[in-house]
């Protein structure tokens, strides 16, 4: 076999993993459609389907990368599929393609299509760009919104993409597991960092935003009301995130890459 990159071969690599992936992808899809029409029956405000893209999103990708991927692992698939004759910098670029290149547009027409369908079935019919932003201006929607949500999940699904190198099963769930633990930690950190730098007790909600101000609740007295308390750091900061972000995320690529070539035959 040629060690060189080829094309032709890259393709039909594409060709083969949609194919034998086939009942996961039409799972998802029928998942997501039952997902999309519950949100539209109970939908009381047009941005609660933006609102809920960023979970969704995140949520479905890694599925399907620990889902696909996981054969790199697990001894039933792994001898098969390092055996295709194909370079492994193809088959790693597939995982690419697939997962970034196809999902992310993918997944966000048919989540934004079918669910303004849904819609317009059981509410008043809108246009599908005041669904989407819900009375938000648009480039606060596809600037903030859409560059949050790439920037978490390429981070997420390139740890899901390490897992499924270094686990030979359950690799959705033990990934999961790692996500929800080191949450929790993050969540526990900052309560009491805020707690401490704003002498009140305090519930952060948007410190893991990439962007936008740190914001908690201020709780008062009791009895009281609680006030909401956005503090709008530098421009740097939000860069210096973003930059963290996609680090990380690099990282993470690399170790897999790494995790694929340990397994080559």
């Amino acid at each position: 076999m040629n060690s060189c990159f080829s094309t032709k071969r890259f393709l039909w690599l594409i060709s083969c993993h949609l194919s034998e992936n086939r009942k996961l992808y039409l799972a998802s899809l029928g998942g997501l459609g039952f997902f999309l029409l519950y949100m539209a029956i109970i939908q009381e405000r047009d941005n609660l389907l933006s609102g809920m893209f960023p979970v969704t999103f995140c949520i479905a990708g890694c599925l399907i990368t620990a889902n696909c991927y996981g054969k790199w692992s697990d001894f039933g698939h792994a001898s098969s599929y390092l055996l295709i004759p194909a370079t492994q910098l193809e088959k790693y670029l597939v995982t690419l393609t697939v997962g970034i290149v196809l999902f992310i547009p993918c997944f966000t027409l048919l989540y934004f299509v079918t669910g303004y369908l849904f819609r317009c079935i059981f509410h008043p019919p809108v246009s599908l760009m005041e669904m989407i932003t819900g009375g938000y201006p648009v480039r606060g929607i596809f600037g903030g919104l859409m560059e949050n949500t790439l920037l978490a999940y390429l981070l997420l699904q390139s740890f899901f993409m390490v897992i499924a190198t270094r686990f030979k099963k359950l690799q959705f769930l033990i990934g999961a597991l790692f996500v929800v633990v080191i949450f929790t930690s993050v969540v526990y950190v900052n309560l009491h960092l805020l707690s401490n730098l704003s002498h009140t007790v305090a519930f952060n909600y948007t410190f893991f935003m990439v962007g936008g101000p740190v914001g908690y609740y201020e709780i008062g007295a009791e009895g009281g009301t609680q006030t909401l308390v956005n503090v709008v750091l530098q421009p740097w900061v939000y860069n210096i995130n973003k930059l963290v972000y996609l680090l990380i995320a690099t990282g993470f690529y690399i170790a897999a890459w790494f995790g694929l070539k340990e397994r080559e035959i």
